[in-house]
């Protein structure tokens, strides 16, 4: 359903509003009716979006449905207006860096997802260069399984919901976009209040000397078996990432020479679950992996 209450004046987020119920009914869909369709899932209030990596002067307008992933505007409820600038929030992502500004306001924030719709935005904060071309540049095309699994590719649904919106709020592309990109986050970045973050853990695993030589299909095969955890893979330029879906945390893997992984950092962010830390430890050392400290190699 689509929202039905927005408790403060934002006659574009209204205008919007009126969008979605447009797309419900031209495109039929068991699950995320509407513009869910291309990741914007808006919500019935304006309300801060909750997560500890979510800024304090924030108000959240929708959510892509995956992750946490969470769009805002940056201000309190009172100081919203048409001209607030927008705020892309990944709490998957790496936690020094899980927020973007990805619009001076919401036309332009409907601007930048104009070619891709907004559910990859996501890829923002694991591939950040490939995710910003594909953006940007209206002759970008997927050239692998993985651009269809984060949401790159367009389909006739998403093409028909794009064009509504398109046509709907005459949305032009971003011209010079990385400039315009760099602009927003030296502008507006260092004004976000973010909490203090009270509930981090970093905790460090490296192969034992026991340990058989595995691929990283293997080790996250059995993670997600032992943990009870679905595990996915992200190959980022510094190497590969396993996130434990639902969980936010991340793992960040070294690989040796053999291809095999050889040690791992551990991020337990906002939701740190004292079970969950045991449970991958207890995964860890059953394949012959231990614990340790970074400084034991310095």
């Amino acid at each position: 359903m689509s929202p039905k209450r927005i408790p403060i004046e934002h006659r574009l987020l209204l205008k919007l509003i009126e969008a979605d119920k447009e797309a419900a009914l031209q495109f039929r869909c068991n699950y995320d009716p509407g513009l869910g369709g291309i990741g914007l899932l808006l919500t019935p209030e304006l309300r801060n979006g909750g997560y500890e990596c979510t800024p304090k002067n924030s108000c959240s307008f929708a959510h892509t449905g995956g992750e946490g992933v969470h769009f805002s505007f940056l201000g309190n409820r009172s100081e919203v207006n048409d001209a607030s600038p927008v705020i892309v929030t990944i709490p998957m992502v790496a936690f020094d860096h899980p927020n973007f500004i990805v619009g001076e306001n919401l036309f332009d924030f409907l601007c930048f997802g104009m070619y891709r719709g907004f559910f990859a935005l996501e890829q923002l904060g694991y591939n950040f260069e490939e995710t910003f071309t594909a953006y940007t540049d209206p002759n970008w095309q997927p050239s692998d399984r993985r651009h269809d699994w984060v949401g790159l590719t367009v389909d006739d649904q998403k093409s028909g919901l794009l064009r509504i919106l398109v046509e709907r709020f005459g949305l032009v592309p971003w011209r010079e976009p990385k400039t315009k990109f760099d602009r927003l986050q030296e502008r507006y970045l260092a004004k976000l209040q973010i909490p203090a973050n009270t509930n981090f853990t970093s905790i460090h695993f490296r192969r034992g000397p026991q340990a058989h030589a595995c691929s990283l299909g293997i080790l996250r095969e059995h993670l997600s078996q032992s943990i009870g955890v679905l595990c996915k893979v992200e190959q980022l330029p510094d190497g590969p990432w396993v996130a434990l879906e639902g969980c936010h945390t991340n793992m960040s893997m070294a690989i040796d020479e053999l291809g095999s992984p050889a040690d791992a950092r551990v991020q337990f962010g906002f939701a740190e679950d004292p079970a969950m830390v045991e449970r991958l430890i207890q995964a860890f050392e059953a394949v012959g992996w231990e614990l340790y400290k970074p400084e034991e190699n310095e």
